[in-house]
């Protein structure tokens, strides 16, 4: 594996529901894409202690995103989509835990 930098894709599904779908003020099913965001940084998988609330990282360069603010949504990296647990942004950079 390339030690830095890894390519991920944060994917944001903005439908609630399994379908993908959600309803419009007429009541009608509108079909919703989720929102890719490409980032850059560093996967660092987790060494095998069960004790942690995460399988993996993801350091990547500080961007505008708030705490817990997409928790449950997607990282995308290497043909895996990876839950995020929890987003951390940090003066500098952003972790991004993923399970």
């Amino acid at each position: 594996m390339v030690r830095y930098p890894h390519s991920a894709i944060l994917v944001i599904k903005t439908a609630e529901n399994e379908k993908g779908t959600q309803l419009d003020a007429h009541g009608d099913a509108v079909e919703i894409e989720p929102v890719e965001i490409p980032i850059i940084g560093r996967y660092e998988p987790n060494e095998g202690n069960k004790k942690l609330d995460y399988s993996a990282k993801f350091f990547t360069p500080l961007f505008d995103i708030g705490p817990f603010e997409k928790d449950g949504h997607y990282l995308r990296y290497e043909g895996k989509e990876l839950t995020v647990v929890q987003i951390f942004p940090y003066q500098r950079h952003c972790e991004i835990w993923v399970e």
